[in-house]
């Protein structure tokens, strides 16, 4: 029997508080110590490629990708506590000219306050969706920030800044000397802060396709030596966020932890859900099934000191 929305809302929300509703309450053992910044809880969403028009992304279909996207956005609404969700990139296959109003429609549906970066999908060189109207709608829909380098305080002492990756030529993974300019004058200029920072793509050198994949898939920053370099030397910069791997990982790079999320495609709409308490954090991969209901599929806990 098909269940309207709000049965469907119900059902979300009982699913997700359930699972994740005493989230803040877990234990993490030793080294906490006084930090200046509340706890935090926030999700990540690493590629959502929304594609009215039923596109394909690395051979599959994206049929059914805007119903998929507002199932998420409904599970993320549900989640108890959430301090704010983040988007790193890849939010649109930009495929068709649907994919616009569909962006809008998604971001509008969004009651948590959200951060959003441009991914390789917007970047390329002639999408149905040029960059320009991406921050666009990215700022119409509510965005407090959107463009090639920001910073937001999403708590006293605590700040996420945001990275356009897609600055190499046809949108390809790189960072110009503007945003290393700006990450290190940010970084020096708030000591003892503690900064998050998002981006489209990781700041990991580029890798060739693995074999079957199409030779456009290239993960990574061509300059990501001098891009994490800035990062690591700072000592408060403790996670970095991004899209465009094909699994999911969390990788220690010099104290800092980079945290890529999966795409959340048709079928399988995933999330990652990060709870920070004092100087520990939790990543938990979060699976959004089509009833709504959600399950954890792995949880790490990482050392922030």
């Amino acid at each position: 029997m098909r269940r309207t929305r709000r049965e469907f809302l119900k059902s979300a929300a009982a699913g997700v508080g359930a699972l994740l509703g005493g989230c803040m309450s877990f234990d993490m053992p030793g080294g906490n110590g006084e930090v200046p910044w509340k706890d935090l809880k926030f999700a990540h969403v690493g590629g959502l490629l929304i594609s009215p028009s039923g596109g394909t992304w690395r051979r599959r279909t994206l049929a059914g990708s805007v119903e998929s996207a507002m199932r998420l956005a409904d599970a993320i609404n549900s989640i108890p506590g959430l301090d704010f969700a983040m988007f790193s990139g890849d939010m649109i296959a930009n495929s068709g000219p649907g994919d616009a109003e569909a962006l809008r429609k998604f971001l509008r549906s969004l009651k948590r306050r959200w951060f959003a970066v441009p991914g390789p999908a917007e970047s390329a060189a002639g999408g149905a969706v040029a960059k320009e109207d991406f921050h666009e709608i990215v700022l119409e829909a509510g965005a407090s920030a959107c463009g090639p380098f920001w910073s937001a305080e999403v708590a006293r002492k605590a700040w996420i800044l945001g990275i356009d990756t897609g600055r190499g030529e046809g949108g390809s993974g790189f960072v110009d000397e503007d945003q290393i300019e700006f990450l290190r004058d940010h970084i020096d200029s708030n000591p003892g802060d503690l900064v998050l920072v998002l981006c489209g793509q990781p700041p990991v050198a580029p890798a060739g396709p693995a074999e079957g994949e199409e030779p456009e898939w290239q993960e990574g920053v061509s300059n990501s030596d001098e891009f994490r370099f800035v990062l690591e030397a700072g000592e408060n910069v403790k996670m970095a966020f991004s899209g465009h791997l094909p699994e999911g990982s969390v990788r220690a790079s010099s104290g800092m932890h980079i945290v890529v999320t999966p795409p959340s495609i048709p079928g399988a709409e995933s999330f990652t859900l990060v709870r920070i308490k004092g100087r520990r954090a939790r990543v938990s991969a979060v699976a959004v099934s089509g009833s709504g209901s959600c399950a954890e599929t792995s949880t790490q806990d990482l050392d922030l000191r």
